[in-house]
Formats: C-alpha cells, structure tokens, sequence
C-alpha cells in the first residue's frame, strides 16, 4: 500500500468524525519529455537532380585542372610553336584547347564523343543529350514509363527505344515473331493479339484445324462424320467413338468369325456385322442350319448331333442302372447318352432292386412293377411267423401261430405270454405283491415287486432303523419301517430323543452341531467356535457386520462404531471421525493438503494449509501465498517488505489500494467515529451497523464511544457492549510517528488496522487488525505481537459470556469453518495476563459473531458450520 492519504481524500469512502490533521500525501511530479524535431538538409552540387514520379539522372563529367592565372585551366602548353600559334589551322590560338585537332576548338558544337569538343572545361555537355530507357528483359526495346536515363552513354540496362510492350519477357518486342502459340499473346507489339480462338472452342487458330467450327479442335471427340473432329490429320476411323465392330465372313454365309474384328464407321468388304459363325470355312455351318446326326455342330448351338437332328432317336431316363427307364423323363438323340436306355418300364427308377425282372419281398413295395404289394402278391418272399394274442396285453401264446408279411390283426411276434386270457401278466408287466407271477420270471412277491417295502435293521429295538435295510412284501423280523437312528446301539439315540447341548452327544439324530445351538454354522466360541452369541443365528464369526446398531454380529470384537478401524470413533456416534469409511482419515490423523480430503477432521479446507481462512488460488481461492498466514487478501500491505501482502497483484508503493487515516496517531487516548457511506453494515447483535466509535487503545464499539485504556472482561461484556476488542490494551500511538491506526474499505468488509502501537509503559510496538464482514463474521489479523497483557474478543451485553482459549481453538478448529464460535453467544473473549502471555501473534482466525441463522436451535449457525440447520440433532 501507499503511504496513507488524507481522511479527505475523494477516493476513500469513509467518513471520520474529526479531522486527522494530515494533509495528503504529494508524491512528486512525473516530467514530461517533448521531442524536437530535427530538419536535415542536404546542398547538392552540379546539375544532379531528381524528379518526383520518375528517376531522371544527368550526369557531367568535370575535368578539374589547376590554374595558377585564374584563366582556363586547359592550356595547350605542350607545342613548339610557342604561345598564340595554330597548329590544327582551325583559327583558334590561345583559346583552343586542343590545336592537333582542328575539329576541337571553342567554336566547335560539343558532341557525345568523349571530348571536350567545344574548349569549355567539360566533356560531352551537350545540349541535349539522348535519354535512354529501362530495357528489364534484355531484348533491345525498353519502356517509356519506367526509369530512364538522360546522358551520353547508356548504362546497362538500358535501351534507345521505348516501343517495348512486355519488358518482362524478351521474346516480345516491336517486330518479333508471331510464332509463339499462345493465348492472349502479342508478340511483335503491333497491338494486335497474334492468334485468336474465333470458334471459341478453346483451342487457338495456330493449334486449331478448323477455327470456324467449335466441334472441331485438339482433343474432341473423334465420330463418324466425314469430320477430322480431333485435328490428327484423320477423319473418321476406328477411333471414333460411334464406331462399329465388323467380322470377316470367309464363307460368305453372312456369319462373320469372332477371330477377325475390324473397327470402322462403314462395314468393310468381305465383312459382316455379326460373329456368330461356328465354322467360317463351311458354307452349310452357321446359325440356323439344319441339325443332322453327321457328327458336326451344323446350326451352332454349341453341340453336335443334339436333340434337335432331324433324325434323333428317343431314350428314356435309367437313373439307377437297373436297365429299364423311367417313362416320365426321356430325351432325343442320335446315340443313347450316358444314364439312358431304350425301354421305359420302370415303376421306381431311384431303386436298382425295383424293375420288372425283380423278385417281390416283404418291405411295402412293389419290387416286380407287376401292381402287387407283399402279401398282396403271391410270388412275394421273406414272410415271418406271428402269434395269436387272445389277452392283447402284446404277448401271444405258441399253440397259434400264422405266417405273413404283416402280422394278421390279433397276432404279434412274441410267444412268452404266461397267461394269455389276463392282459395284466406277461414279460415285462410289473411284479406287484399280489400273490400271482405277474412279470412271467416264474417267481412270485418277489422283492422287486412295485410295491414292496423297505425296511430298516432295529438292533437297540428302540422302533428307529439304522443304515441296513431289507425290501419285501411283508416286515422281516427284527426290522422296522422307521429310519433315522444314528446309533442302532443306543436305546437312547433315536430322531425322537430330546437332544443336550453342548454334550457332544447328537441325542435327536439331527446331525447338527452339538456345539452350534443357533445353527448358524458357527460353534460356540466357549467350544472352540467363533460365535460369541450361540442363541442368535444373525451373530457368528461369518456373519455379516452391520456398523453402528451396537451389535458385534461378525465376533470380530472391534467397535461397532469404528467402522474403519482407525481407533477413532465416526463423528456421528460420539467420535471425531469425520469419514468411517477410510482408516486413513480421522480425527488427529496427517493431513495431506491439496488433495481434496480432510484427513484429520478439523474441519478446515484442504486447501488452506496455512489456516488463515483463505483457499489457496492455486485451488480456486484468492490466496497469493498459502504458507504464510499473514498474506491473504485482507492484509495489511507493508510498503518495505517486497511481499504482495494483500494478494491483490501490487507490492509495495504499487498497490493502489490506500488506506485511510484515521487520525488517532497523534492521540493517547482518542476516539473517532468511522461512517461507511458506501452501503456497507454489519449484523451485530440484533442490529445493523454501518458506523462505529474505535479509540486508540484498541477497543471498537457501537452505541457509544469511548477513551478508556483499562482493559477488563466486564468492560468488554457490559459496559461498553455491544462491543469488538481487536485487542485492547493501553497504547499510546502518541508516542512514535510511526504509530497510528488506519482503515480501508472492501467491497464485502471495513478493515481497521493498527500499526507500530506502543504499549504506554513500552516500547516494543505492535502490529494488529480486525476485519469486519457484511454477513457478520469478523477477521482477526495479529502480526508481530511482543505485548503481554490485553483482551480480544465480542460481547453482546448479555452477560459475561465464557473465556475460550483462542490460541486452542484456532489449532483444533471446527467443522465447515475455522472459527471460534457457533455464531449465537452472546459473548466470547480470552484475557492475557503476565502469568498468561499473548499467544496471538503471528496468526489469523475467523470468529463468527452471531453470524448466520440457527433455524432448529441446536446452537450452530449455517454460516458458522452447522451441516443441516433443519435438524437440531446434526451438528459440527
């Protein structure tokens, strides 16, 4: 932050109710710095110069001579005919520049020549020198709009002409060639294009065969028109597209051969439009000739000699090679084909033992095709004997018997029937204890009769058998029909015994445990089992656990509200386990930060390891550095530090956020009231507050100011409440100029802050502050704190409340927010005393000062951490 400002400063929104007496703070001009502008002009001699648009270059060329008369500095001093004589006869003595030459004198007109024609000190000064132009494309012939230059001899480059019109292509000037086919082209600058496309079919007349025709160009499709289409010198021929496909037709039959194909628009000679000629050297061979078994395919159908000769013979299917065929399948041809006969006699062509020179049997068909079937025909073979069955129980007797293919109705093939007037009794029937031999085995009641019984061995004759067993009619003796004694030698064990527990005796035959009372598959744990509860068949060493019903179902003898297993109770059941389902959370256990998991159920964020309230902003929040507790947003900004206490982006003299003079730095025991006219209050006991009385020694109250530097638990709790002591103590801010207290304004809070505060009967100074949310919560801030003794804390007026320790609190924490307080007491505060020093610095916490609302009176607020404030028996 900036050195404070003025309390009257048009920035800050908070209203003093005296004067601070400090004027604001003048921090030194920025000066502004005006850039002058420098002209730089350059003196060009001789006749150099330049034209706006195009580059015009004169150039002379100086022959500097020394003169020691001042006169012309080319004297001809090299003759023998001494001064005033003409040599070169050209009229001129003393003037003449050069008297070899009679053409060099000053009467001479100066040409481009190389010489100073004309005895005036310069060479080739012409009057009007020739101009040459840019020639870019090297070809002779430059262009009058770009560069030229004006001089005697032309720079590289350069050409006399400007008639060029393409300077970038050599092969384009004035009288070039038309030779170069291409669209748009013209070459010889005639300004005329050199070849057109007057058919608009693409194609250029110097490419183009015919350039009145748009159908007829380079490339089009070629048909049969007369018409060379594609320009390849050929019209017509077997490239077009409409051409047709011609056979030779060598026998002149009018079928062509598939083995010579010409393509053309027009049929050639000797062919024709067809290949179907299976034979083109024949004449009587073609398509639709006449079919004769001649050994030759004569109408080209494929096959020789078929069906369809006029002279074919008729053969009958003979699908089973019995020689005789079948009537309803035959075919013509000249010699019987494979599978066919001449005869078609066979009443069944897919059986070889089916025809008319067969053998009739017995099986149900009619073998010899002579109408007849089995028995029905007397020449049939293969009969077998039946037996007559007078009883139709299926047996007959052996004294009846006929034989035939199928048995004569009352007739069957089986002669073991052992009384054939009862259809009960014959081989197979069931033996039941009835005194006759049902089954025809020759015995009688035997003990494989349907309905004899089982009976049990009794050797202790208590009436129950054991595992031997008899079946008969009737009960054999010393036999009994109950089974289920588990030990035959025991009078005493039967299944209608009492059973003993725990005996080792299965009295009753049950077959359970003797030592499983409930039958739960687990033992007594008194007998060895793990069943700590053998009348209960729901507990048992197997049995399934339900957590937190009070019952230690599974024996495990763990604590049924441990569900974990972590020795830490859940908090729902009087523990502090705040999630009883992992071990490795629990109250006290090692907090891992950042990982979204509050491993020791303090309650606090896990994303807040340096327990000042404020999330980390690399986790969401808005704390700048989560190590240190004393740079949060709220902070006090320390303009020597170096550190962006505030976390708003500014360090130091940079931070922009100024706070406000209170004006109590010059005061022992002063005492303004603070206005915050921005719309801001507090609910703080039962009222809205957007002014408050602050005094230098620490102390904020609300309905009434006041000076007082004795700090008391009654002052705190009666006299002077509803009141906050952001720590009260006797300071005198009168005594160091570097003392005072200051206030700034948030968007959500009033922050007062004390700095460099002396205790009167010391010196060390202390720096501390209170931050005062619109949603009732206030924010404690003590930094660097060597006094002893004072009180911090809230009072209501309701009485005196209890002393917490705040040092304690702020270590343990409570759920859903790091607080001391449930946000409903009326008071609560904490003394130091020589015998108990302040423990507050270096620390932040939260308190909740009736903050919130405690809809089911369980005493928690929902701003202060209660989970559900519709149920009173959920809390923190």
């Amino acid at each position: 932050m900036h050195p404070p400002s003025d309390s009257s400063d048009s920035q800050n929104r908070l209203s003093i109710g005296r004067p601070a007496g400090v004027g604001p703070l003048r921090h030194p001009a920025r000066p502004m710095r005006h850039l002058g502008s420098v002209v730089a002009v350059w003196l060009a001699a001789g006749p150099l110069a330049g034209c706006v648009g195009e580059k015009v270059i004169y150039v002379d060329r100086e022959v500097p001579v020394e003169s020691d008369d001042g006169l012309s500095p080319l004297l001809d001093t090299g003759t023998t005919d001494g001064p005033n004589q003409d040599a070169d006869g050209d009229g001129y003595t003393t003037d003449d520049c050069d008297d070899t030459d009679p053409n060099v004198n000053p009467g001479t007109v100066e040409t481009c020549n190389g010489i100073d024609d004309d005895c005036d000190g310069t060479v080739d000064d012409v009057g009007a020198p020739p101009t040459w132009y840019a020639d870019a494309d090297a070809d002779g012939h430059g262009v009058m709009g770009a560069d030229r230059f004006v001089g005697c001899d032309a720079p590289e480059g350069y050409s006399a002409s400007a008639d060029d019109c393409d300077d970038a292509r050599a092969d384009v000037y004035p009288g070039a060639p038309t030779t170069i086919c291409e669209a748009g082209l013209d070459a010889d600058c005639d300004g005329k294009i050199d070849h057109a496309d007057a058919d608009s079919d693409g194609a250029l007349s110097c490419e183009d065969c015919d350039d009145t025709d748009g159908a007829v160009f380079p490339g089009a499709p070629e048909v049969c028109n007369g018409v060379d289409d594609d320009c390849d010198g050929t019209a017509d021929g077997a490239a077009a597209l409409d051409a047709t496909a011609w056979y030779a037709d060598a026998d002149a039959d009018g079928y062509g051969s598939a083995a010579t194909e010409q393509q053309a628009c027009a049929a050639p000679s000797g062919f024709v439009d067809n290949l179907d000629d299976c034979d083109d050297t024949a004449a009587a061979v073609h398509p639709g000739a006449t079919e004769v078994c001649d050994g030759i395919d004569n109408d080209c159908d494929g096959s020789a000699d078929g069906a369809d000769a006029t002279d074919a013979v008729q053969f009958w299917a003979d699908a089973d090679a019995d020689g005789y065929g079948d009537a309803s399948i035959d075919t013509w041809a000249c010699v019987a084909p494979t599978g066919f006969v001449s005869t078609a006699d066979d009443c069944d062509d897919a059986d070889p033992t089916v025809s008319p020179g067969a053998t009739e049997v017995c099986g149900g068909s009619d073998e010899d095709c002579d109408g007849l079937i089995d028995d029905a025909d007397a020449s049939v073979t293969g009969t077998i004997v039946f037996y007559a069955d007078s009883d139709a129980d299926g047996f007959g007797a052996a004294a009846v018997q006929a034989s035939a293919c199928v048995a004569p109705r009352g007739y069957v093939t089986a002669d073991t029937d052992c009384d054939d007037t009862d259809g009960s009794v014959h081989p197979g029937a069931t033996e039941v204890c009835d005194g006759a031999d049902n089954d025809c085995d020759g015995r009688t009641d035997d003990p494989t009769s349907a309905d004899a019984a089982t009976w049990y061995v009794d050797s202790d004759g208590d009436g129950w058998g054991g595992a031997t067993t008899s079946v008969a009619c009737t009960v054999p003796s010393g036999h009994t029909g109950l089974v289920g004694d588990c030990d035959d030698s025991d009078a005493s064990v039967s299944p209608s015994a009492a059973d003993t527990w725990y005996d080792g005796v299965d009295s009753d035959c049950a077959g359970d445990d003797d030592y499983d009372a409930d039958a739960d598959g687990d033992p007594s744990d008194a007998w060895g089992g793990g069943d700590c509860d053998d009348t209960d068949p729901t507990i048992g060493s197997t049995a399934t656990e339900t957590w937190y019903d009070g019952v230690d179902a599974d024996c495990a003898g763990d604590d049924d509200y441990d569900a974990d297993a972590d020795g830490d109770r859940s908090d729902g059941w009087g523990g502090t386990d705040c999630d009883d389902s992992s071990a490795l959370v629990f109250g006290g256990a090692s907090e891992t930060w950042y990982d979204g998991i509050d491993a020791d159920c303090d309650g606090r964020s896990d994303y807040d390891a340096d327990h000042d309230g404020f999330d980390s902003d690399l986790w969401g929040g808005d704390d700048c550095d989560d190590a240190d507790a004393l740079l949060h947003p709220y902070a006090w900004e320390d303009v020597t530090d170096g550190l962006d206490n505030d976390c708003d982006g500014d360090t130091d003299l940079a931070d922009l956020d100024a706070p406000i003079d209170l004006g109590l730095g010059d005061d022992d025991d002063g005492a303004v009231e603070l206005t915050v006219t921005t719309g801001w209050s507090i609910p703080f006991c039962g009222t809205d507050y957007s002014s408050f009385f602050l005094n230098g020694n620490g102390l904020l109250t609300f309905d009434v100011a006041t000076t007082e530097y004795y700090e008391t638990p009654t002052g705190l709790t009666s006299t002077y409440a509803p009141a906050v002591a952001v720590f009260w103590d006797d300071f005198d801010l009168s005594d160091s100029a570097d003392a005072n207290a200051y206030g700034v304004v948030y968007s959500d809070a009033v922050g007062i802050y004390f700095r460099s505060a002396e205790e009167y009967f010391g010196s060390a100074t202390n720096d501390f502050g209170v931050v005062l949310f619109d949603d009732g919560r206030i924010f404690w801030d003590f930094g660097d704190m060597p006094v002893y003794d004072g009180i911090v804390g809230w009072s209501c007026g309701g009485g005196l409340g209890f002393e917490v320790d705040w040092s304690a609190e702020r270590a343990v924490g409570t759920e859903g927010l790091p607080t001391v307080g449930t946000g409903t007491e009326a008071a609560m505060w904490q003394q130091f005393t020589y015998s108990d020093p302040m423990d507050l610095g270096d620390s932040t916490l939260w308190s909740c000062v009736q903050a919130g609302d405690d809809t089911d009176g369980d005493g928690w607020s929902d701003a202060c951490g209660d989970p559900d404030d519709s149920d009173a028996s959920v809390t923190p």
